[in-house]
């Protein structure tokens, strides 16, 4: 979500309230267009809204916390529920497709998949059904919930690392996720456009010309960015658009670890007692 403007005390009969209009990101787990909320504060006891400006802050904050985890509820279980769906759909020898989808597509997929459920006598299971004729719609994945939906995917890869390789592995994609979002807000990453993508290096060259920041740590940017969107792309058969293909900044200088110092060597690498726990043959390497 972007970041709002401080929230203001609105005054209503007497008493200071939060007042805040529903951001469009979260309207279809809050209906209410307008939310209300009383300070507790009087008007007439506080006539500047010192308090109640404070008060307010803290209203607001809550309810965005409110918002964000209505959403995670709602979208965690609406996942699981396309998870099973996408399985039954495979029990049936059938690729999982959208009622959308099906629309949009011949009519002959259509009316083979109604056959199919009459054959195994399944036309009244409402779980098949809704397998078979894409009864549940494709997760709606945020930009802040990717590296949990990848983490989650990669999980395999992770098995072996300790935390803190694990900590490591996740930073930089962290670092990503959190700079994209301060560019473009938390979009679902079905709604991404080229524009999007070309709004976050454009972001990036600007830092690197005024900041001098590192055109590397930019091409990593975009790379943790693009392989995480295209692995949870595979899985769910979401059908992304490649938006941040062949976007990488040109000129990067690979980088060259600094050599140890001679004094370094001498003090730690050759000191007595130093390499003891090694044997004979992975000294003389060292010595070498």
């Amino acid at each position: 979500m972007r970041r709002s403007a401080a929230p203001k005390p609105h005054k209503r009969e007497g008493i200071w309230y939060l007042v805040r209009r529903v951001p469009k990101e979260f309207a279809a787990f809050d209906r209410r267009c307008l939310v209300r909320i009383s300070t507790g504060v009087a008007v007439a006891d506080d006539p500047r809204g010192v308090r109640a400006r404070d008060a307010v802050q803290s209203l607001g904050a809550g309810l965005e916390a409110y918002w964000r985890r209505l959403r995670e509820g709602q979208s965690a279980e609406a996942g699981l529920r396309f998870e099973a769906a996408r399985k039954r759909a495979r029990s049936f020898g059938l690729a999982y497709r959208s009622n959308e989808e099906l629309a949009a597509g011949p009519l002959d997929e259509l009316m083979a998949r109604i056959k199919l459920l009459l054959d195994k006598k399944s036309i009244e299971d409402a779980q098949d059904v809704s397998a078979v004729m894409g009864g549940e719609k494709r997760p709606a994945v945020r930009l802040s919930g990717l590296i949990k939906e990848f983490e989650t995917i990669e999980q395999q890869n992770l098995l072996t690392m300790s935390p803190n390789q694990i900590k490591k592995w996740r930073n930089p994609k962290k670092r990503a996720v959190a700079n994209l979002v301060g560019v473009i807000g938390d979009k679902e990453i079905a709604s991404l456009t080229r524009d999007d993508a070309i709004a976050f290096r454009e972001w990036w060259q600007k830092r690197i010309v005024e900041d001098g920041l590192d055109i590397g740590t930019a091409n990593k940017d975009i790379g943790h960015v693009s392989k995480m969107l295209r692995v949870v792309d595979l899985t769910h058969q979401l059908k992304l658009e490649p938006v941040f293909r062949n976007l990488r900044l040109s000129g990067a200088v690979p980088g060259q670890r600094a050599a140890f110092t001679a004094e370094f060597i001498q003090e730690k690498i050759l000191a007595e007692g130093a390499l003891d726990g090694l044997n004979d043959e992975a000294r003389h390497l060292i010595y070498v």
